[in-house]
């Protein structure tokens, strides 16, 4: 817990719509961190239009920096949360270099995206072949929808 007189700390943990809109619900007077993987915020629904060369990334993606510059009371950092120590009121965080920060805060929003179980795997349980189109998706195995860009496939 902070010193009651000063601002009360919330550490929001993800930049995308959660996050971002968590941030316009703050008020000027707490202090916010925003902790994020990465430094740019993606606007999802119009991946397919980069995967189909209508737009460039740069269209779709946006610092969060830039976003949140209006925001003096928002702190923006690059780093992937590890653990919660919720006794404690602490975010431990690893920044790409590997040092450990810990951010103590007084409300938290858990706002870091989550995979739904069919993107995950497949109906029966058994993994799913080939690559989802958010950032840090891995491929199970299989092939990347070869032959259908091309006009091949059906």
């Amino acid at each position: 817990m902070t010193d009651p007189s000063g601002p009360r700390r919330v550490v929001i943990v993800g930049g995308g719509f959660a996050g971002l809109f968590a941030v316009r619900a703050m008020r000027k007077n707490v202090s916010v961190t925003m902790i994020d993987r990465s430094q740019h915020h993606v606007f999802a629904p119009l991946l397919y239009q980069c995967a189909t060369g209508i737009l460039s990334e740069g269209k779709i993606a946006t610092p969060l920096r830039d976003l949140l510059k209006k925001y003096k009371n928002v702190d923006c950092v690059m780093a992937e949360v590890t653990d919660f120590d919720v006794a404690g009121q602490r975010v431990i965080a690893r920044r790409v270099g590997g040092d450990r920060l810990e951010f103590g805060y007084d409300e938290l929003v858990a706002g870091a995206a989550a995979w739904p179980a069919t993107q995950r795997e497949g109906a029966s349980g058994h993994p799913r072949r080939g690559r989802g189109t958010r950032a840090g998706s891995r491929p199970v195995g299989g092939q990347h929808g070869r032959g259908r860009a091309a006009g091949r496939g059906q």
